[in-house]
């Protein structure tokens, strides 16, 4: 979950303004709809590019599960501390029609930031509980962010019926995971860290569907106002490969080196700051 999950993180969804020759009178400038101002937005990008290169570098060393467990959670944290009174700050800013999922959003948030702050305070006394504790904020972190997702597709569709938006991602979803499930699933469920393998597993097949809920979005919203929603698409994938990724290591029974993902890491936790950072006050059309 980057943190935590990265999420299983938000699809698209507030964004954009018109284009000056079209904007209404009373209607905001541009720079005037993002909540954050442009410094802080610069120096968000500026600081995902000095983290991820200091991870890399810090991360040179680090082998085994625990090592590895420790270091996604250190960096996790890195992000997670800003990470959330940024959302709560944003949530708090936009249109009202947009509260909703960006509580929902935060809600996921917390459970991430919960579950990654389990692994290490619980790590050194009761394992067990540390992993139950983290599985179960999991779950809840894919329910919450996949409620906020529901309602943002919702709204972006003129509030008409869900159930052929629900079908047709359901549909993408169990395309692309049927298929690496038959593959791979033997070996997931009877992996000597089977917990940390099935676990990645779920979130990865969570975030097949945000990445399609990301790019449905992303098409179906005017032009202008697809920055933020292709920023989604961006962070949902990031998410995706990193998932992906930590269900390879623990296949591999964390022989590899974890640097280059631990980097990954890093970049898709950035990228959630990012999305935040550039919150908008206006709902997109």
């Amino acid at each position: 979950m980057a943190v935590g999950m990265q999420g299983i993180l938000p699809t698209a969804g507030v964004g954009g303004t018109l284009p000056r020759r079209q904007r209404r009178p009373g209607t905001r400038p541009a720079e005037d709809n993002f909540v954050f101002p442009l410094a802080v937005r610069r120096a968000g990008w500026l600081l995902v590019v000095l983290t991820v290169a200091a991870v890399a570098w810090a991360a040179r060393s680090v082998h085994g599960e625990q090592d590895h467990v420790t270091a996604w959670v250190l960096t996790s944290a890195v992000f997670a501390l800003p990470g959330l009174w940024l959302t709560w700050l944003a949530g708090s800013r936009v249109a009202p029609s947009d509260r909703p999922v960006w509580r929902l959003w935060y809600l996921g948030f917390c459970f991430s930031v919960v579950g990654t702050t389990a692994l290490l305070a619980l790590s050194g006394r009761d394992w067990d509980w540390a992993r139950a504790v983290w599985i179960t904020c999991v779950g809840l972190s894919i329910l919450s962010y996949g409620a906020g997702n529901t309602v943002i597709m919702r709204s972006r569709a003129g509030r008409r019926a869900m159930a052929p938006d629900v079908l047709d991602l359901t549909t993408v979803s169990v395309a692309v995971t049927v298929p690496v499930a038959l593959l791979v699933g033997e070996a997931v469920v009877t992996a000597e860290d089977a917990w940390f393998a099935i676990c990645w597993s779920v979130i990865t097949i969570a975030l097949v569907h945000g990445v399609a809920c990301a790019a449905v979005l992303a098409a179906r919203i005017r032009p202008e106002d697809r920055g933020l929603a292709w920023l989604a698409v961006a962070l949902a994938s990031a998410a995706l490969v990193e998932s992906a990724g930590q269900v390879a290591l623990a296949l591999d029974d964390f022989r590899a080196p974890s640097t280059a993902l631990l980097a990954w890491h890093a970049l898709a936790c950035g990228l959630g700051s990012i999305f935040v950072i550039h919150a908008v006050r206006q709902p997109s059309v």
